[in-house]
């Protein structure tokens, strides 16, 4: 049962919840049931909990009835999603998303490795590179996860505003907010709502911008992106300080989330 709900968990973006109950287990039980362990380390990736998730491959790796059980393309693949967010290895000795889908990987856990090197890319200014990577990752993500799916996106719209692109990055930020609109205030609404509080700013429409990121503020948690907590508190900073707000935006400014 746990297992059953901890990838649904992990595919709407919930990795607090995953973390939160696959850590009441003993830690022998958690390494012994091999769907668990794998969801609990991409959760502690995702979580930027780099040094845990390291110490459970490391156990997992020491451990041939485990490794067995895990399978040697997903623990590759394990492997390579912290490299990749953890900075830990160089691109081009990281096992390739194409190489382990050829090996029967997980065609979720591809996709969140697609993301991740996309984010990686984004981060060195590749941007083409980064966007046809968020694209691949999408097109997996689209009958799965609307969470993935946004995030996915995301990345896109970056990848495309950095490159001069602005019409295609907004009306992907707009695509991205239409599928959650009205729906539960969870992470693909939070990560869509973003997006588009920074596309109304740009578009000056202020009052939206400013009720988008007041109701996100509350929502973003450790486990969110960085990317996602600065843009909502820098957002609504510069939103607070057009309409004179001059004390609220560098009280935004000042919040530990931001530094």
């Amino acid at each position: 049962c746990l297992e059953r709900c901890i990838w649904a968990w992990l595919r709407a973006g919930e990795t607090v919840a995953v973390i939160h109950w696959t850590g009441k287990l003993p830690h022998n039980v958690l390494l012994s049931h091999a769907g668990i362990c794998i969801v609990h380390i991409a959760s502690l990736v995702l979580s930027r909990r780099f040094d845990d998730a390291a110490g459970i491959l490391r156990d997992v790796d020491g451990n041939v009835t485990i490794e067995r059980a895990i399978g040697a393309v997903h623990l590759r693949l394990l492997h390579a999603m912290l490299a990749v967010l953890a900075d830990t290895g160089k691109q081009d000795e990281i096992v390739s998303a194409d190489t382990l889908r050829d090996q029967g990987a997980d065609s979720f856990l591809i996709g969140i490795l697609l993301t991740l090197h996309a984010y990686a890319m984004l981060r060195l200014n590749e941007f083409d590179k980064a966007w046809r990577l968020a694209i691949r990752a999408r097109e997996i993500f689209e009958p799965i996860s609307h969470y993935s799916l946004g995030y996915a996106e995301v990345l896109a719209s970056l990848a495309e505003r950095a490159q001069g692109d602005l019409k295609s990055a907004s009306a992907r930020c707009e695509r991205m907010f239409a599928l959650v609109r009205g729906g539960r205030r969870n992470p693909a609404w939070v990560n869509a709502a973003n997006a588009l509080a920074y596309v109304r700013y740009e578009e000056n429409h202020l009052a939206e911008a400013e009720a988008l990121c007041t109701e996100v503020l509350p929502l973003l948690s450790g486990a969110s992106t960085v990317e996602n907590i600065v843009t909502a508190y820098v957002t609504l900073s510069r939103i607070k300080s057009i309409s004179g707000h001059h004390d609220e935006a560098l009280q935004l400014l000042d919040r530990p989330a931001v530094r």
